[in-house]
């Protein structure tokens, strides 16, 4: 059973989308950091 609208940011999909985003904005980070050597 899917309810995306009513079930958003909380369930077993909310934490997961959450982790997802921040792994993104993560990996951007990282991508315009400058190496450090």
């Amino acid at each position: 059973m899917r309810t995306p609208a009513s079930n958003s940011g909380s369930g077993k999909e909310g934490p997961a989308y959450a982790v997802r985003e921040m792994t993104e904005s993560r990996i951007i980070v990282f991508n315009h950091r400058p190496p450090k050597d």
